[in-house]
């Protein structure tokens, strides 16, 4: 680094601040940071700056592969495959991908969300319900085991909970 220009060392000042702004505003992977200060300066420039965050511990692939995977299981939940590949798309390696999901349970999951979304269904016949229901959870990642064991569960539990109901009576209404 010592035989840089002074213009260069201001450009990675420059990169460096912008990159400390990023990571203000949320977390980053090392690849993400990289390609983003990489579209406003040149490569060398952008990956010193990176380098430097790196070794002051402000950036971190791992710690942001948690972060990232405790964000999706709470603000938009989804199977541990999909969190993991979309992790793996921000540049992350695959075993610290797959160390931030280690967690995550799919299946409780899926029965959150099948829960939520069957709220908003009302009273239907298993058919609908599973037609809904199960695409919905697919579309999140959820293979057909654990749709199917949630769609099983979820409608057991429906049916108890309108057998246990009390019926309206003349008074009711």
């Amino acid at each position: 680094m010592s035989d840089l220009s002074p213009s260069q060392h201001d450009l990675i000042q420059q990169a460096r601040a912008l990159a400390l702004r990023y990571l203000a505003a949320r977390p980053r992977s090392v690849a993400e940071l990289a390609q983003k200060l990489g579209r406003r300066f040149p490569q060398g420039l952008a990956g010193e700056a990176v380098a430097q965050l790196e070794r002051e511990g402000l950036l971190d692939d791992s710690a942001f592969a948690r972060f990232w995977a405790e964000m999706r299981l709470r603000t938009h939940p989804r199977s541990a495959a999909l969190v993991r590949a979309e992790i793996v798309g921000k540049g992350v390696s695959r075993e610290m991908a797959d160390q931030a999901v280690v967690g995550l349970d799919d299946d409780s999951t899926a029965l959150r969300l099948a829960t939520h979304y069957a709220r908003r269904l009302g009273q239907v016949d298993y058919s609908t319900f599973s037609r809904k229901v199960g695409p919905y959870l697919a579309r999140r990642g959820f293979g057909e085991a654990v749709v199917r064991r949630t769609l099983r569960h979820l409608w057991a539990e429906g049916q108890e909970i309108h057998q246990s109901a009390p019926e309206p009576g003349p008074n009711t209404a």
